[in-house]
C-alpha cells in the first residue's frame, strides 16, 4: 500500500506540473489568423514565435486571434489555454540562485549571511525594532532613545518614567540593557547584540543553507523543497523515504540506515523497539545498532528527530560520527544545568547542550582540554567546555564564556581564542573562538 500510494502522490504530482500528454502537442494557431467566437481563447504562438494564450477579439479586418498572455520558459499553454509551469522543463531556475522552483523543489540555498529575496541572495542587514519604544535596546547594537532630565528607561515596555526614590536596580536574569535606576546591567561582547524581549546578549538570526538543500533556513523560511523519487527532507538533504515517520517504502520493508549509510529501504524483520535484533532486516522499523555505552547487544532502536518523536520518559539522543538519532534514557533522568556555572551534583559530570534533550544536562565529562580535537559529541571534552566546529573545520574542544561584558567566565585576550561567540542565548553563554 505504501508503494501504491507513492506512486499515485507521484502521479499526481507530475501531473499538475505538466508531466503529461497534453504539453507534447505544440500549439498550431498563430497570433494574426481569424477566428469566429469572440474572447474564445485557445493556445497558440504569438507574433515573435512564442508560446502564448490567444483571444479572439473584434478588429477592424474582422476577428482575429490576438496575444493575450506570454508563456515563460518554464512554462506551456494548457488545455483551459492557461500558461502552467512545466515541472519537468530546463528553464527552472532561470534568473534565481535559490528559494522555491515553483514545483516543490529548490533553486539552491544562500551562504551563510544572507537571506534569500526573490530568488536572489541578499547580504543579511539587521532592521533595529524601536516601534513603540522611547528608550532600550534596538536588537542591533544601538539605542531606541534616551530618556531626559530625571526620568529613567523602564523594562519591559521601555517607556521613560520618573526615577522612583530609593531605586533599587534590578539585573536579576538580565545581561545587558536598563536596570530600571538609569543605569545598565551590562553591555554585549562583539558580534551579539542586547535583546530586547529577554535583555540577553544574542547574535541577530543569521539565515543559513550552507550544505543544505532543503528544510529550514534556523530563521523560520526555507533552503528549499523536495520533490520526485526524493521527496523527503531529513536532516537537510533529500531522500526516498522518511526514518522517522517510517513513510515512503513499500509493503514489507522499513525505512532505516545501513551501516551508517541512508535513508534507505529495507526488508523489514520481526524485532520491536527495544529487542535484540541480528541486522538491519531483523527489526520491524527504526535501526539495528550496538551502542558502546550499553551491554545489551545490538538493539532495535527508534529513531527521531526531536524528542517529542521519542514520546513520555525518553529523550531523542545524537551519536558519535552518525547522521541520525536514537530514542533514548528518559530525559527525566538527566539534571538540567547552567553552562556557565557547571553547577551538575556529581564531581564527575559536566553542564553540555545537548541536542536530542534541547537544553543544557549533565553528562559525564570527556578528558578533551581547550583546543583538543573531538568527535563531535559535546561531553568528549572537559568540564567548562564543549565540541564545535567553526565553519566545516575539525571538531574542536572550545571553551564557554558569558556574552555579557566583563562578565565571567570569560576568553583570555592574550590567547589563540580572545572572543566570545554567541551559542546558548537563554544563558548569555557563549564559545571562546578566534573570529
Amino acid at each position: 500500500m505504501k508503494r501504491l500510494l507513492l506512486i499515485v502522490s507521484l502521479a499526481a504530482m507530475l501531473a499538475a506540473c505538466g508531466g503529461n500528454e497534453e504539453k507534447k502537442n505544440a500549439p498550431s494557431t498563430t497570433a494574426g489568423e481569424t477566428c469566429v467566437t469572440e474572447s474564445a481563447t485557445v493556445c497558440g504562438i504569438n507574433e515573435t514565435g512564442l508560446e502564448a494564450v490567444l483571444m479572439c477579439i473584434k478588429t477592424a479586418n474582422g476577428n482575429l486571434w490576438s496575444e493575450s498572455d506570454v508563456c515563460y520558459k518554464s512554462e506551456y499553454c494548457n488545455e483551459d489555454s492557461k500558461c502552467v509551469v512545466d515541472c519537468d522543463s530546463a528553464w527552472l531556475c532561470e534568473g534565481k540562485e535559490c528559494g522555491d522552483d515553483g514545483c516543490g523543489g529548490s533553486c539552491g540555498g544562500c551562504p551563510v549571511g544572507a537571506n534569500c529575496l526573490a530568488g536572489a541572495c541578499v547580504e543579511y542587514v539587521c532592521d533595529p525594532m524601536c516601534d513603540g519604544l522611547a528608550c532600550g535596546p534596538d536588537g542591533c547594537g544601538g539605542e531606541c532613545g534616551d530618556c531626559a532630565g530625571d526620568t529613567v528607561c523602564r523594562w519591559p515596555d521601555f517607556a521613560c518614567f520618573a526615577k522612583p526614590q530609593g531605586c533599587v536596580p534590578n539585573c536579576e536574569d538580565k545581561a545587558c540593557g536598563p536596570n530600571g535606576c538609569g543605569g545598565s546591567c551590562g553591555g554585549c561582547a562583539e558580534g551579539t547584540f542586547c535583546q530586547a524581549a529577554t535583555l540577553t546578549c544574542d547574535s541577530p538570526c543569521v539565515p543559513s543553507c550552507s550544505g543544505k538543500e532543503c528544510g529550514d533556513d534556523g530563521c523560520g523560511g526555507s533552503c528549499g523543497g523536495c520533490a520526485g523519487e526524493s521527496e523527503f527532507c531529513i536532516s537537510g538533504q533529500c531522500g526516498p523515504c522518511d526514518p522517522v515517520l517510517n513513510v515512503g517504502c513499500p509493503d514489507g520493508s522499513y525505512c532505516t540506515y545501513i551501516n551508517g549509510d541512508g535513508p534507505q529501504c529495507d526488508v523489514a524483520g520481526t524485532q520491536k523497539y527495544g529487542e535484540a535484533c541480528g541486522g538491519t532486516d531483523s527489526c520491524m522499523e527504526g535501526v539495528c545498532i550496538e551502542l558502546s555505552s550499553s551491554e545489551l547487544g545490538a538493539v532495535c532502536y527508534q529513531l527521531c528527530g526531536v524528542n517529542s518523536d521519542c514520546g513520555e520518559g525518553k529523550q531523542c539522543i545524537s551519536l558519535q560520527d552518525s547522521a541520525y538519532m536514537i530514542c533514548g534514557a528518559g530525559a527525566g533522568q538527566l539534571q538540567k544545568c547552567n553552562l556557565l556555572t557547571q553547577d551538575c551534583d556529581l564531581d564527575t559530570d559536566g553542564c553540555y547542550f545537548e541536542t536530542g534533550a534541547g537544553e543544557p544536562v549533565c553528562l559525564t565529562a570527556g578528558p578533551g582540554q581547550e583546543g583538543a580535537t573531538c568527535s563531535g559529541q559535546p561531553n568528549d571534552c572537559a568540564e567548562g567546555l564543549t565540541c564545535l566546529s567553526n565553519k566545516g573545520a575539525n571538531w574542536v574542544c572550545r571553551k564557554f564564556c558569558n556574552t555579557a561584558k566583563g562578565k565571567e567566565p570569560s576568553c583570555d585576550a592574550e590567547s589563540d581564542t580572545p572572543k566570545c561567540t554567541n551559542y546558548f542565548a537563554k544563558q548569555a553563554a557563549g564559545y571562546c573562538t578566534a573570529e
